[in-house]
């Protein structure tokens, strides 16, 4: 066996790892936290830390898209953490001729933080418009329980006649974002009609913001400056913790406006240790055989409703006439909380005054309004009305044939309406709601996602026009806000799925997970 105890005379700064167990660091963020004083109260590097900048593709790097052989330490590695295909998650790390694999372990349940933190304002509930202003007062969070995520970093050494150098080693929790703005050229004539631009807004001197983390947390088992340690054959677990509290870090999103994205990262720098005399020497005269290891895997964070809100029973009920009030539709809904996925119900009523009216059909749509700031490109304030996207999904539609023409009053219940999932058809371009502060314009929202659902009923009826009766055609649109979102929207309010027990022996120690809850009707 080529190494043994008396390893460590290799180098003074060298120390041998004898046990396995490896204390556990962690770090907490909290929503008062400034980055400047996370970054003193953890002991880390600045986010800009004054190296040279090289970028790079994970894809193209050895053993399976982690390593950077021979790394130079005075470059920092970048990569751009949105484009998946160039950088994708790869939790493990092995290279079989040296003997040793490096994996980033981390459990399901750690994948997904789902904070029960948004709230919606009484007065005029945040989902209502499309405006980006006062996104402080919006957005106040509840008092939550702190998440946390907890992993492992496992080194595993096979070989006898091979050891590692751990030189430093660091594990990260990112966050990404790429920010957009509509920027509007009026111009200087007066006929000169006005342009737009949608560009990205970057406060970064190298590659685009997303190569480089708009937040981090870091917690740091070795630093380059602190001493290096050997590692013999054996199995060893480095554990981490992130401790997040509500309101540090905007939710995952991802849209042509505007994307959040979470990785963990891990960072191991090792020297290898040649077994052969040849190797060794240019080991010993401190030659650049350092390789980093680069270990990914994604994070998201979600904000859900509290279990005070009562959003999801709450009714809604409205009426609509035309300038002629010659046809009057009344909406009556089970919910103001729609969510994918999962059916809801409306009833529609119509009712003709004029008997001249012919009714040709009704449908039922959700309207999408995704809003981003729009920004005046010579002075660079923001300016009063934001651009707004409007798309629609049509959910429901009724057919002329259903409307008897002798009938003056018409009744419709949809009992089954849904707007679909993702897998089932439902258009990449349709978001849950969505509402995040700016990172370059205090007191406004980055990007806003509503939502509206739209009644429209074209009917046609006789008027006499200039002595002449003619049959003119006619819309009448019901609108209203709603509120949408995924699956996990409402998880706080449910209780834990039943689960029957025989003995008191069968009952856990701990409560179970949220995250195994069931919706009504699964059982």
């Amino acid at each position: 066996m080529l190494f043994s105890s008396s390893s460590t005379s290799l180098s003074s700064e060298v120390s041998q790892v004898l046990s396995e167990n490896i204390p556990s660091r962690s770090t907490t963020l909290t929503g008062d936290s400034t980055q400047f004083q996370i970054n003193e109260d953890l002991g880390t590097e600045d986010l800009t830390n004054g190296l040279p900048k090289k970028l790079i593709q994970l894809k193209k790097l050895k053993n399976g898209g982690t390593t950077i052989k021979k790394a130079k330490t005075d470059l920092e590695y970048c990569y751009d953490s949105l484009r998946l295909y160039e950088n994708p998650y790869v939790a493990t790390s092995r290279d079989k001729k040296s003997g040793y694999s490096i994996e980033l372990c981390l459990d399901n349940k750690y994948k997904t933080l789902m904070f029960c933190d948004l709230q919606l304002n009484t007065d005029f509930p945040v989902y209502y418009d499309s405006s980006l202003e006062n996104v402080a007062e919006n957005i106040e969070r509840e008092n939550v329980t702190p998440l946390q995520i907890r992993g492992k970093i496992r080194i595993h050494i096979d070989r006898d006649d091979q050891a590692l150098l751990i030189t430093s080693q660091s594990i990260s929790l990112k966050c990404f974002t790429k920010e957009y703005a509509c920027f509007v050229d009026s111009g200087t004539g007066e006929n000169t009609s006005s342009s737009k631009i949608i560009k990205e807004l970057n406060n970064t001197e190298f590659f685009e913001s997303s190569s480089y983390p708009k937040q981090q947390l870091k917690v740091t088992h070795h630093s380059s400056s602190d001493q290096k340690i050997l590692l013999a054959r054996g199995t060893y677990d480095y554990p981490f913790t992130f401790t997040l509290q509500a309101n540090t870090f905007p939710a995952t999103f991802s849209s042509f406006f505007g994307k959040t994205h979470f990785r963990i990262e891990s960072s191991t720098s090792i020297m290898r240790i040649p077994s052969k005399p040849k190797g060794f020497l240019k080991f010993s005269k401190n030659e650049n055989i350092t390789d980093k290891i680069i270990l990914t895997e994604e994070i998201k964070v979600k904000r859900v409703l509290p279990s005070t809100n009562m959003l999801k029973f709450e009714m809604f009920q409205l009426r609509s006439y035309n300038a002629a009030s010659d046809v009057v539709v009344s909406v009556i809904g089970n919910s103001k909380l729609i969510e994918i996925g999962i059916p809801f119900q409306m009833i529609l009523s119509i009712v003709k005054k004029d008997p001249s009216v012919e009714l040709h059909d009704a449908s039922l749509a959700v309207a999408q309004r995704m809003a981003i700031p729009s920004i005046d490109l010579k002075t660079m304030d923001i300016l009063p009305e934001p651009y707004i996207k409007k798309s629609e999904y049509l959910l429901r539609t009724v057919e002329s044939q259903s409307f008897d023409s002798d009938k003056t009053v018409y009744g419709f219940c949809f009992d089954d309406v849904i707007i679909p999932n993702y897998a089932d058809g439902l258009p990449s371009w349709f978001k849950t709601f969505y509402f995040e502060a700016s990172s370059f314009y205090p007191n406004y929202a980055a990007l806003k996602v509503t939502h509206l659902l739209l009644f429209r009923i074209n009917y046609s009826k006789n008027e006499v026009i200039e002595g002449l009766e003619v049959r003119k055609t006619y819309r009448v649109t019901v609108n209203f806000p709603v509120f949408v979102g995924d699956s996990d929207i409402s998880t706080s309010s449910l209780l834990p799925k039943y689960e029957k027990f025989e003995n008191i022996s069968d009952l856990q120690d701990e409560p179970p997970l949220y995250s195994t809850v069931t919706v009504e009707g699964d059982n």
